[in-house]
């Protein structure tokens, strides 16, 4: 089979789990938004496995964020009624990412104000995975309360990711050993 199906010439596509739909659903654009920000996070592996040693352990943990966005994008893609083809996020993927911000938060020291953006570019690509991260999570809780998506703990991942990402781009400014910038100057 081939790429073009012409399915979707005329403006509608099909979900996952069966139904069709307009391509400006709500469900859609946060499915694009998944997908941006899996490529987002992609970019930002990249970035730090070139570092070295000191942050290969963050790329091997960003590969596990984009494995659970790929679940996450699956289960928006299910249509209402046509069953879960895909495993749902779980009380053990938020409590695997809630792990992991507690020993990043114990390893960084932040300043009581904002954090400048762009201190190196690996953590720059973090940062914008954070904020594509936060524009996900508002526009799932969209689809939660329209009563689109309905899986609670995949709500509570969406919360946690964009901390995890923050704290990301700091452990990575931090093996690089360059000073992040903050409203009060550099670190």
């Amino acid at each position: 089979m081939g790429i073009v199906t012409k399915r979707g010439d005329d403006g509608r596509t099909d979900l996952m789990g069966g139904g069709r739909v307009s391509k400006a659903d709500p469900r859609l654009e946060a499915l694009g938004v998944v997908d941006v920000l899996n490529c987002q996070i992609g970019m930002s592996r990249a970035l730090t496995s070139c570092l070295g040693s000191s942050c290969g352990q963050v790329a091997r943990e960003i590969h596990q964020v984009q494995l659970d966005l790929m679940r996450i994008s699956g289960e928006l893609a299910c249509g209402e009624g046509g069953g879960q083809p895909v495993p749902m996020t779980s009380a053990e993927h938020v409590a695997r990412i809630d792990k992991r911000i507690r020993a990043l938060e114990e390893g960084i020291v932040l300043p009581r104000s904002f954090i400048v953006p762009g201190a190196c570019s690996a953590s720059a690509a973090m940062d914008m995975a954070r904020a594509i991260s936060r524009r996900l999570e508002r526009l799932v809780v969209g689809l939660a309360e329209q009563g689109a998506y309905r899986n609670d703990q995949g709500l509570i991942y969406l919360n946690r990711l964009s901390d995890y990402l923050f704290l990301l781009a700091r452990h990575i400014e931090k093996c690089e050993g360059v000073a992040f910038c903050s409203e009060e100057g550099s670190r």
